[in-house]
């Protein structure tokens, strides 16, 4: 639980990133059934990045 709360809180008060997160944590629990690692997307929030979009080992 405490992991969950920590990836919604690295969207802060932006409305549209707390969406994209949650959206990330739904697909990546549905594909491996474990949440996010809370750093990579903490990255990819301060970056810039998608988040809709899986980085592949070739990447």
């Amino acid at each position: 639980m405490n992991t969950a709360r920590e990836l919604l809180a690295i969207a802060a008060d932006d409305e549209a990133t707390a969406i994209k997160v949650a959206d990330l944590m739904v697909q990546t629990v549905k594909d491996t059934r474990r949440l996010p690692d809370a750093e990579v997307v903490r990255r990819k929030v301060r970056t810039g990045q998608d988040l809709s979009t899986r980085l592949t080992l070739a990447q």
